[in-house]
This record gives structure tokens, sequence and C-alpha cells, in this order.
């Protein structure tokens, strides 16, 4: 994910499995999302230019699984959060798109928005 951004991204947040040839699987928290990418918050770091597999369900919305394939662009400290165990920012550029994905984000940002 480039600096360059021309998808609109959505601070939404829900628990995912990141899968790397390059580490164990690992649960994840997403901070932000597109249809092209995502950052997410893990407990431990991926190597960037990892190949992984992204695995979520949005919740509340129809409970389907959704798998997209990646590669890591970019490992930061989550300066944002220090002591937890979500010490790391990892940003994943998906290949392909996920048709529906930009949709369903908006529904999931309506929900998580309401008090």
């Amino acid at each position: 994910m480039s600096d360059h951004r021309n998808a609109r991204r959505y601070d939404v947040w829900f628990p995912l499995e990141i899968e790397a040839e390059t580490s164990d699987p690992q649960i994840a928290v997403s901070k932000d999302v597109s249809k092209k990418g995502i950052l997410v918050a893990t407990p431990s770091k991926v190597a960037v230019g990892a190949d992984v597999r992204v695995t979520f369900k949005l919740p509340g919305l129809v409970p389907i699984e959704h798998e997209l394939e990646g590669v890591i662009v970019r490992v930061d400290r989550n300066e944002g959060d220090p002591r937890t165990m979500w010490r790391y920012q990892v940003a994943i550029q998906f290949d392909d798109a996920m048709p529906g994905l930009e949709t369903a984000l908006a529904i999931l940002k309506s929900s998580q928005d309401v008090d």
C-alpha cells in the first residue's frame, strides 16, 4: 500500500488470521481496510515481501469466511499501543480485490459508528 492511495479506506475493527510461509499463522486485528489492502495490528513481525493469506469473517454480516492473498508491504512498531500484545502494524496489499468488499466495509463501518 503506497502513500498514493486511491481506494477508499475504512477504519473498522475485526479479527482475522494471517498465514505466511515465513512464519506461523497468527491472529491479527484490522485497523483500516480498503478493497486493495489492509493495515492490521499483530503480536509478532511478518517479513516485508512475504506472501500471505488473510482469512476473516466480517462481524454482523452474512457469516461467510473470506480468504484473500496478498503481500506484506510494510511492518512498523505499533507506537500508538506499544504495551499491548498488538506490538506491530502490518500493511498487506491484496493481489486481487474481493468483489463486494467495499460495500460490506461501508455497512460494517456504519454499524461500528453507532453508540
